[in-house]
């Protein structure tokens, strides 16, 4: 019986290398089986460069208030969140004693405006000395400028809008004692609002006073235009970056100060690029590498590359207009593997 089935199993290893080797073959002629792919053909498209930066909105123009001299709040003269006018006056700070000098010195300048006007008319007569004329127009300009001084003193009691603008929220209640110190509301600009980023050094020409950015909010992806005003003088030693200002087109609700936004900045605008996505180019010893489709084989030709986007790449050298370029499955294929094609997505073109 045992030797019955030893035969049995040495007659049916023939029949089994012979299913196995029509199994391997890949065509009618037992050839290796096409590698299914996706090709594009190469055709010319506008291609922009972009490079895109992080940035924040800012006002036009943005201060905190402080009081320039201490004492306790009288008034408050504005209401929060609404517009103001430069040279309103906002806070009134308790200048009593200040007053009152005022008032003591001006009656001491009529006085003594009167006695200078007498003895001006005593000079005239020759009845006096010049010393003695002299003496009270001294007294005189001497009180005329301590007035002068009281007046400023007084000036500094009163916080007034140094621009047109909105106030924000105040820090302060009538009766609150300050301080230089302390900061009583903050009045922004936004007409318009303006926005800061920074660009490498490499890109510090890219960034000339009158080109146009792109701002897309992180938080609604809403987009808005903006218009590069000006730039720092120099690189910064600590970053290696160059500071930049734009200023946006149009107001718009929602883009406040202090938002983020994302900020792309066009560099080179290329009208008939040839442009394959990334995955399409890989790279080994020889080279960047792309494989075209010859006679149904694929076909590894050298590249070479220029600008790169986040999902293309130029293709300056090596490649013609329709050329079909394979786009996927290249890690199963090699130099002449057979492929079965189908055209890729028009997203990835």
């Amino acid at each position: 019986m045992k030797t019955t089935s030893y035969l049995s199993g040495l007659l049916f290893l023939p029949l089994l290398f012979t299913c196995s080797e029509k199994k391997a073959g890949g065509g009618p002629s037992g050839g290796p089986r096409a590698t299914p792919v996706e090709v594009m053909v190469l055709t010319p498209a506008e291609l922009t460069d972009t490079y895109t930066t992080p940035g924040v909105l800012m006002a036009n123009e943005e201060v905190d208030l402080h009081p320039e001299t201490s004492g306790r709040i009288l008034t408050i003269l504005f209401t929060e969140g609404k517009s103001v006018s430069a040279g309103d006056l906002l806070i009134k700070i308790n200048d009593a004693d200040l007053q009152a000098q005022l008032k003591k010195n001006q009656s001491q300048i009529a006085l003594a405006a009167s006695v200078e006007s007498r003895k001006r008319e005593l000079l005239a007569a020759n009845l006096i000395s010049r010393e003695d004329y002299d003496n009270s127009l001294t007294a005189l300009e001497s009180l005329k400028a301590d007035q002068d001084l009281l007046k400023a003193q007084i000036a500094r009691t009163e916080v007034r809008a140094p621009f047109s603008g909105i106030a924000g929220i105040r820090s302060v209640s009538p009766g609150s004692y300050v301080t230089p110190a302390t900061v009583l509301v903050t009045v922004v600009d936004l007409t318009p609002v303006k926005a800061g980023f920074s660009v490498p050094e490499r890109l510090a020409a890219s960034v000339s006073p009158g080109k146009t950015v792109s701002l897309e909010l992180g938080s609604t992806g809403e987009t808005a235009r903006a218009v590069i005003y000006a730039s720092d003088s120099k690189i910064s030693r600590e970053t290696g970056s160059l500071a930049v200002r734009a200023r946006l087109n149009e107001n718009r609700p929602g883009w406040l100060p202090g938002t983020q936004v994302s900020v792309k900045l066009g560099l080179t605008r290329l009208e008939n690029a040839l442009l394959l996505p990334a995955e399409a180019v890989v790279s080994d010893i020889t080279g960047q590498i792309v494989y075209r489709v010859i006679n149904g084989k694929a076909d590894p030709v050298i590249v070479k590359t220029g600008v790169r986007t986040e999902t293309r790449i130029q293709i300056s050298e090596g490649l013609s207009e329709g050329d079909s370029v394979i786009t996927s499955g290249l890690m199963q294929i090699r130099k002449g593997t057979p492929v079965q094609v189908r055209l890729a997505a028009k997203s990835q073109k």
